[in-house]
C-alpha cells in the first residue's frame, strides 16, 4: 500500500513542479523580454528576435536534445522538473553572452555574473545525484550552444535581441517536452499501480 501511495504522491509532485515551472517562466519572459520589444522596436531588434526564435528549431539535432532535456527531468522528477530547465537557459546565456561586444551593451557583464549567480544557487537545491548529473551535462551541452548560436547571428540582427528569441524558444521547447513527459508518466501510472494492487492481493 504504501508503494502505491508513494507513487501517486511523485506523481502529484510533478504535476505541481509543472505548473510552477510554467508559471516561473512565463513571469521571467513577461517581465523580462517585453521590455527588450518596447523600448527599441527597432529593424534590427525585429530581425534578431525572429532569427533567434527560429534558430533552435531549425536544426534538428539541437531540437531532439532539447526535447530530450525535457523529458529526462520529468522523468528525474522532483526538483529536476524544475530546476533542469532553468539551469541550461542559464548556462546558455552565459555561453551567448560572452560573445556579445560589452562595449555596446555595458551591462552585460553584469547579466552574465547574475546568471552565474543563479546556475550556482540552482545547483545547491538539487538534492539526488541523478538530477546534478543531469544538470552537469545540460550545462556544459547549454554552453557551448550558445557560443555556437552566436557565431550565427545575421548582420541585419541585433545580437541581444537574438539572444532573447534564442531563450524564448528554448523555454517553449522544453515546457511542451516537459508536457509530453508528464503525460507518458500519466499513462504509465494507473498500471503500475495496478500491478502494485495484484502484488498486495496475492501476498494477503
Amino acid at each position: 500500500m504504501s508503494s502505491v501511495v508513494s507513487n501517486a504522491t511523485r506523481f502529484t509532485y510533478c504535476r505541481m513542479s509543472s505548473k510552477r515551472f510554467i508559471a516561473l517562466f512565463v513571469t521571467i519572459f513577461i517581465v523580462g523580454a517585453l521590455p527588450f520589444i518596447i523600448i527599441q522596436p527597432s529593424g534590427a531588434a525585429s530581425a534578431g528576435l525572429s532569427s533567434g526564435f527560429t534558430m533552435p528549431i531549425e536544426n534538428i539535432a539541437h531540437l531532439l536534445m532539447l526535447l530530450a532535456i525535457g523529458v529526462v527531468a520529468t522523468f528525474i522528477g522532483r526538483d529536476a522538473i524544475l530546476l533542469l530547465p532553468l539551469c541550461f537557459v542559464l548556462m546558455f546565456v552565459v555561453g551567448a553572452a560572452l560573445h556579445i561586444d560589452s562595449s555596446a551593451y555595458p551591462m552585460i557583464r553584469m547579466f552574465i555574473l547574475g546568471a552565474i549567480l543563479l546556475f550556482a544557487m540552482a545547483v545547491g537545491l538539487i538534492r539526488s545525484k541523478r538530477g546534478l548529473f543531469a544538470v552537469a551535462m545540460s550545462a556544459s551541452l547549454a554552453y557551448h550552444l550558445g557560443m555556437y548560436y552566436m557565431k550565427s547571428v545575421p548582420e541585419i540582427a541585433a545580437p541581444i535581441y537574438f539572444v532573447v528569441g534564442n531563450i524564448l524558444c528554448l523555454i517553449l521547447i522544453m515546457a511542451t517536452s516537459i508536457s509530453f513527459g508528464l503525460t507518458l508518466m500519466g499513462e504509465s501510472e494507473p498500471k503500475k499501480k495496478a500491478e502494485d494492487e495484484g502484488e498486495e492481493l496475492a501476498n494477503a
